[in-house]
C-alpha cells in the first residue's frame, strides 16, 4: 500500500491534469456520498416504509451496472472527458428531483435522484479507466489504482460523514447547495483538467511522431 501511495505522489507531482483530475472527482465523490446520507436521513424522517428503504439500497448499486455499459458505448463514439462532464452535468441537474421531493413531500423523487447518480457513476468510471490508460506510462498504472481507491474512499468516509454529521445540524435545502457546489467544483476541475490535456502531448508509439487520436478507431479492447 506504501508503495501505492508513493506512486500516486509521484503521478500527482508530474502530471498536472491528474491533480485536477482527482480534485474533480474528491468533490464529486463528496456530493455523492452527500446526496445518500440526505436521502436516507429523509426517508427514515418521513417514516417511510420498509420497501422504499430497501429501494434505496437497491438503486444506490443497481443502475451503476447499467451505467457502465452505456459509458463504455458512448466512450467508442466520443472522448472520455466528454463523458465525464456530461455525467457530472445530469447529476448536478439531477437535483432538482430533490428539490421537488422535499417541497411535494415525494418519496419517489427521492428515489429517483439515487438512482440518476448511481446511473451516471456507472457511466464514469469506464470513461475514468480510459482516461487513465490513455494519458499515463505503464509504470503509472499502479497511481490510477490508488487515484480510485482515495475516491471511493472520499465518498465512503467523507461524504457521507460529512453527511451524518450536518444532517440534524443544517436545514435540508443547505445539504442540497452544499451538494450543488460539489458538483460545480467538479465540472470547473474536469474542464481545467480538459486544458492541461491540450497542453500535454500524447506520445506517439510509431516512430515518436505525433499521431491523430480517434475515438471511433479504437477498438473495444482499447
Amino acid at each position: 500500500m506504501n508503495n501505492l501511495l508513493f506512486v500516486l505522489a509521484q503521478a500527482l507531482r508530474r502530471h498536472r491534469w491528474l491533480c485536477l483530475f482527482g480534485c474533480a472527482y474528491l468533490f464529486s465523490s463528496l456530493g455523492n456520498g452527500l446526496t445518500q446520507t440526505l436521502i436516507l436521513g429523509q426517508l427514515l424522517r418521513w417514516h417511510a416504509s420498509p420497501f422504499a428503504l430497501t429501494l434505496t439500497g437497491i438503486l444506490a448499486t443497481l443502475p451503476g451496472f447499467f451505467g457502465s455499459l452505456l459509458g463504455e458505448k458512448l466512450c467508442r463514439h466520443i472522448s472520455p472527458l466528454s463523458v465525464l462532464l456530461l455525467s457530472e452535468l445530469i447529476g448536478f441537474t439531477g437535483l432538482l428531483l430533490p428539490l421537488y421531493g422535499l417541497q411535494a413531500h415525494s418519496i419517489p423523487a427521492l428515489l429517483a435522484l439515487q438512482a440518476v447518480e448511481a446511473l451516471m457513476t456507472g457511466v464514469s468510471w469506464p470513461a475514468m479507466s480510459l482516461v487513465f490508460k490513455l494519458r499515463l506510462a505503464a509504470d503509472e498504472l499502479p497511481a490510477a489504482t490508488g487515484l480510485e481507491t482515495v475516491i471511493f474512499a472520499s465518498q465512503v468516509l467523507l461524504g457521507t460523514g460529512l453527511g451524518f454529521v450536518l444532517f440534524q445540524q443544517v436545514p435540508t435545502l443547505s445539504l442540497l447547495v452544499i451538494d450543488a457546489a460539489s458538483f460545480m467544483g467538479s465540472l470547473l476541475m474536469l474542464m481545467l483538467a480538459g486544458r492541461a490535456f491540450t497542453a500535454q502531448a500524447i506520445p506517439s508509439s510509431i516512430e515518436g511522431k505525433p499521431e491523430t487520436l480517434r475515438w471511433r478507431m479504437l477498438t473495444t479492447q482499447q
